[in-house]
């Protein structure tokens, strides 16, 4: 008992313990749904606000699991739920094939289960079809990343986290044919500094999936900021090449480990002043999610609204 409980989650270096529902007791605490792609059943589980009777008119965030990590054990440790049961929106845990996505392909199974709950959870639930969400952890992170390049019309806003990893060529050309039609995504990509994606002294490499992650954000929406290098000279190797993001940095979560800030948010805005790309940098963070994460991601995802047009609206002050 005492162990199908107990989980230590990798937000430090030490790990932080925690509380683990066990699957049984997530069942009975979710309306756990099913929904038909080809000859693929998936599941998925979901939450509306004990406050409320049906989620109508609410926001929805979808939140996709990583590797190897079933969706019944990631919603002990992301608690968007419990988040969406004191802010008002509905919580929708997705479930991928074997626990795995599918990222090769724009059009595939995995994509078409993602659009399917949409429609579905809306038909359900009447939830409010401009404020959709979507978050993703690790490989839920490039299913996030690829759904929102891709298929930007489905979403007001995304955060993917610890993990993106590049594109294949699919998923890019699809990306190219959103973006010429000027579809923007707000999105907070975070990441922590002693994962894998880190340098060795936890520092923003300078080349790789992070900064091509960032360039390419830029480009989608329309972000004329510059970032730059400098040499970082290493107590543990070479001197070689970091990144310095020319964003607005915003320090927050202070606590007695971190006194001027362990999330070093990097807000880049476009010409019209709108903070379309939020690069979230958590101080020793290895691959997991730090306390105080997800509030930090819906501060950001609740400011967007995407209009019947495909136009966004920022409902932030």
């Amino acid at each position: 008992n005492l162990f199908s409980r107990t989980a230590r989650w990798p937000t430090s270096a030490n790990g932080e313990l925690g509380v683990l529902m066990p699957k049984a007791e997530v069942e009975q605490a979710f309306d756990v749904k099913s929904i038909d792609i080809g000859d693929l059943t998936y599941t998925y589980y979901v939450h509306v606000p004990s406050n409320v009777e049906s989620g109508e008119g609410l926001p929805l965030l979808l939140s996709a699991h990583g590797a190897r990590f079933p969706a019944w054990q990631f919603i002990s440790q992301t608690n968007f739920h419990e988040l969406g049961e004191k802010e008002g929106f509905v919580t929708v845990y997705l479930q991928g094939q074997g626990n795995r996505w599918t990222v090769e392909d724009p059009n595939g199974p995995d994509a078409q289960y993602v659009a399917a709950v949409i429609e579905q959870v809306a038909a359900d639930y009447g939830i409010d079809r401009s404020r959709v969400y979507m978050h993703g952890f690790s490989f839920g992170s490039a299913l996030t990343y690829m759904m929102s390049i891709t298929r930007p019309d489905l979403f007001a806003a995304v955060a993917p986290t610890s993990g993106i990893g590049p594109m294949p060529e699919a998923v890019v050309a699809a990306a190219a044919e959103q973006s010429d039609k000027g579809l923007r995504i707000p999105m907070m990509i975070v990441y922590g500094s002693s994962d894998g994606g880190s340098s060795m002294d936890g520092m923003i490499p300078a080349q790789g999936v992070l900064r091509n992650a960032i360039d390419e954000m830029k480009a989608f929406n329309g972000i004329k900021t510059e970032d730059r290098t400098e040499l970082y000279d290493s107590r543990n190797g070479e001197p070689y090449q970091i990144l310095v993001p020319g964003a607005d940095l915003i320090e927050e979560a202070v606590d007695e480990r971190f006194p001027e800030g362990r999330f070093q948010n990097y807000a880049y805005s476009t010409d019209d002043g709108l903070n379309l790309l939020s690069f979230v940098w958590v101080l020793d963070m290895p691959h997991g999610q730090a306390p105080g994460q997800t509030d930090l991601m819906w501060d950001f995802l609740q400011q967007w609204q995407r209009n019947p047009d495909g136009s966004l609206r920022y409902l932030g002050d």
